[in-house]
């Protein structure tokens, strides 16, 4: 057997190998809820501080009147 059809079969056994190995999509989707959590949690932060600075900013005349 030549020793290039050797290496096929080496990468091909290897290419195989991998499409049986689930550990990269898992690490995969793990990073898509990671990544779609931390857009929720600024979003949510973002909208906490717009109101936050519109309260303060509805109490500031009151408290600048006494």
């Amino acid at each position: 057997m030549p020793a290039y059809r050797s290496g096929m079969k080496q990468l091909v056994s290897s290419f195989a190998g991998l499409r049986s190995d689930e550990r990269g999509a898992t690490a995969i989707e793990y990073a898509l809820i990671a990544g779609f959590i931390s857009i929720a949690i600024v979003t949510a932060a973002t909208q906490i501080g717009v109101n936050l600075v519109k309260l303060f900013s509805g109490i500031l005349p009151g408290l600048e009147g006494s």
